[in-house]
């Protein structure tokens, strides 16, 4: 088991069954909306992915057509651009680990 911080150790797992196996084994029970947890433990998932990075236009509108010139294309920032069909599970995940 890895050391952990004052509080619970959070696990993601890469689909909801697999939350589901690793929170039995854990011994975790109680089940919250897109999570399980105990006192020492929160278990949740991802399904499929959540996010991605966005394409060059997403970040700016120069970037939709593009030449030599413009290149190297380097945001300042890199933001994700979430899925809306996993919008809801992507929201617990950042819940889980913020």
């Amino acid at each position: 088991m890895a050391p952990r911080a004052a509080g619970k150790c959070a696990i993601v797992a890469e689909k909801p069954s697999v939350a589901r196996d690793i929170a039995k084994a854990l011994g975790v029970s109680k089940r919250g909306k897109g999570f399980y947890f105990s006192p020492e433990w929160v278990v949740t998932w991802t399904v499929g992915h959540l996010a991605r990075l966005p394409e060059p236009h997403e970040i700016h509108g120069r970037w939709k057509s593009w030449s030599r010139g413009s290149l190297p294309m380097l945001p300042s920032e890199w933001p994700l651009v979430v899925d809306e069909r996993g919008a809801d599970q992507f929201a617990v995940v950042q819940k889980v680990l913020n």
